[in-house]
């Protein structure tokens, strides 16, 4: 389950303080223990063990007196803050009431759903190998892309002109011309990436190509001339991906398990939307309800809307934009 904004931003200090830890577990204290008062209102030992308990981690037996103080101190620090607050009659201000509702909505409704989907069955070796031989661009022919792009604004009315401009130039370097003559605002870049860091409509054509050709890609309405400048396998075998390709499975299960959850509470419950909203529904459709959290699967720039390649005019394959590589280091060092 997600931390909520403030118990992320409460914990912050002892997070910092962990980053080297590791080893053994929290001592155990009677709940009604009390370890400190703070303008007599009492802080628990349990206080400060459910801090230790968010940290997500086991901490050795001879830091965790240090750790366990400075839990006790950061809840010192919020408790005098807190009580700061209601004396300056800030619980009832609507913005915070709203904030405290809104988390306290997200808190239940993930609380919940992490209930219901406990259970969700775990991937088995068959499904991680499955998805292993279905994904090679990520796996077994991985390879490390030098990616040159262009990120053209254009007009609706100026897309398909800029295609055609495109897969008509011999080089990166006519085409950038071309732009500039046109007066159309564009910006080039190079980067590095991973397979894994590119979204997987876009992996999917960027692996058919050799260096030297270009793919287009418009993001509703930002059109990417992305150019693939070279590339350097470096695969990864199904032992080594076996904990990632599992972590990605699991999340899939339990998201589909939320979706099935929320249908089913829809169903045999009563939704309306009103007024300005009254279509909202429609949107909704097919949505999960509950963010359960970001699967560790390649989602690093946003998905495309579209993706096509860029075509050549000759007799090149209908993938290419031929360019030498100096033509193409030109073209994109120009671009800033």
């Amino acid at each position: 389950m997600k931390r909520p904004p403030y118990a992320q931003a409460a914990l912050l200090p002892l997070l910092l303080s962990l980053v080297l830890l590791g080893g053994c577990g929290h001592k155990e204290a009677k709940d009604t223990q009390v370890a400190a008062k703070v303008n007599g209102k009492e802080i628990t030992v349990s206080q400060v063990n459910f801090a230790l308990s968010r940290l997500g981690q086991q901490i050795p037996q001879d830091k965790l007196k240090q750790v366990s103080d400075q839990a006790l101190n950061s809840i010192i620090d919020q408790t005098l803050l807190e009580q700061a607050a209601v004396k300056d009659k800030l619980d009832r201000d609507p913005q915070v009431l709203q904030t405290i509702e809104a988390a306290k909505l997200q808190i239940l409704a993930q609380a919940y759903a992490e209930k219901q989907t406990a259970n969700v069955a775990k991937p088995t070796e068959a499904d991680i190998a499955k998805y292993y031989n279905d994904h090679p661009d990520l796996f077994a022919q991985r390879k490390i892309y030098k990616l040159q792009e262009l990120q053209i604004q254009a007009k609706p009315a100026q897309i398909d002109t800029i295609r055609q401009h495109l897969t008509s130039s011999g080089n990166m370097g006519d085409f950038v011309n071309w732009l500039k003559s046109q007066n159309i605002p564009f910006q080039g870049g190079e980067t590095v990436q991973p397979a894994e860091q590119i979204p997987l409509p876009l992996l999917d054509r960027l692996a058919k190509l050799n260096p030297g050709q270009a793919a287009l890609v418009n993001n509703n309405g930002t059109l990417l001339v992305i150019v693939v400048a070279a590339t350097q396998p470096q695969p990864v075998t199904l032992d080594q991906a076996k904990a990632q390709i599992g972590a990605v499975l699991a999340a899939q299960a339990r998201q589909k398990a939320v979706a099935d959850l929320v249908k089913q509470l829809k169903d045999s419950g009563k939704v309306e939307y009103l007024g300005e909203f009254a279509n909202a529904g429609k949107a909704a459709q097919g949505a999960p309800a509950v963010d359960q959290g970001a699967a560790p699967a390649p989602a690093a720039a946003p998905s495309p809307s579209d993706v096509s390649p860029a075509q050549s005019s000759g007799q090149q394959p209908a993938n290419d934009v031929s360019a030498p590589d100096s033509v193409l280091q030109k073209g994109a060092a120009g671009l800033k």
